[in-house]
């Protein structure tokens, strides 16, 4: 029985730091291997923790990231406690993140990779031009509603376009990846929320 249950605890503890290794390459979406040509400030915005909820709201506003010019849209000032506020708001980036993914997946399925390489890329080149600008501005005083909007705003834009540079990389370094694999950088959200995790990290 000895040896059994050795043989048992030692599977499961393999098992367990199989899953945590799985678990930080997820993390780590925005840590390792991101394009040199991003900005040091746009990356260490990506790189800030969020959560999210399942009770997800379809008012929810967007704050302007899904919509040309990709310009900050301050909504109005939604009631409750902030923290709450901040994870609803980042519910719905993230909602947005798959749906528009999936969209990507079915064109690039129909049309063939270079065509969308090319929209992805002009896409890129407008979301950074847009946070570019976004990170200038100056919308409120600080601990305002504007200027915690504008914080949520810049992070959630830094992840889209992380994700899409990561993406453009993957499709044109490994051409046609199958959606089975679970490679393409917004599938790692997915998993991430699948296993019900939240990303919390201690930003340096």
């Amino acid at each position: 029985m000895l040896i059994i249950y050795r043989g048992q605890r030692t599977r499961a503890t393999r098992n367990r730091e199989s899953y945590e290794r799985r678990l930080l390459s997820d993390v780590l979406i925005f840590e390792n291997n991101l394009p040199p040509t991003l900005s040091p400030a746009l990356v260490k915005y990506a790189r800030r923790p969020f959560s999210i909820i399942y009770n997800f709201l379809d008012d929810t506003p967007y704050l302007g990231l899904w919509t040309r010019p990709f310009q900050l849209e301050i909504p109005a000032i939604v009631e409750g406690c902030r923290e709450e506020v901040e994870k609803q708001f980042a519910t719905g980036q993230y909602h947005q993140i798959i749906e528009h993914g999936y969209e990507r997946y079915g064109a690039w399925k129909q049309k063939g990779g270079e065509d969308l390489t090319a929209g992805a890329k002009e896409e890129l080149a407008e979301r950074i031009a847009a946070w570019d600008r976004m990170a200038g501005e100056r919308v409120g005083e600080r601990g305002s509603w504007d200027e915690f909007v504008r914080e949520v705003a810049l992070s959630w834009g830094a992840k889209i376009v992380v994700l899409l540079a990561k993406e453009i990389e993957l499709r044109e370094d490994q051409g046609g990846i199958g959606y089975k694999d679970r490679e393409l950088p917004w599938q790692y959200m997915i998993r991430l929320s699948t296993r019900k995790v939240v990303i919390r990290r201690n930003n340096k």
